[in-house]
């Protein structure tokens, strides 16, 4: 039996973002939500395509250097830039964004 990646559910019409701690400008929080929920909707729901989909998007559209991790499980404790920090829960997995020091 092949090992399944971890994925967002497939069955999802429109996925539920829950915000869990946010400190960025509402722009930047709206075009993180727009990114994932294009992502999925377009099939792309592994854990790893759509943190690196995001990072790529937030340095292209944000500049500077961007973190994004999305799991189920992780713990983090980070430093970020003022006002560069965004931890949402998408459905089941959690996606932690924010742009270093």
């Amino acid at each position: 039996m092949k090992d399944r990646k971890p994925s967002i559910n497939n069955d999802l019409i429109e996925p539920r973002i829950t915000i869990k701690s946010v400190e960025m400008e509402n722009r930047k929080l709206r075009f993180a939500e727009k990114s994932i929920r294009d992502l999925i909707l377009a099939g792309n729901r592994a854990e790893k395509d759509i943190a690196s989909k995001l990072k790529r998007d937030f340095d292209e559209t944000f500049g500077g250097t961007w973190h994004c991790i999305v799991g189920s499980s992780f713990g983090a404790n980070v430093t970020h830039r003022e006002n560069h920090f965004l931890y949402i829960y998408v459905e089941q997995f959690a996606v932690l964004l924010f742009k270093s020091v």
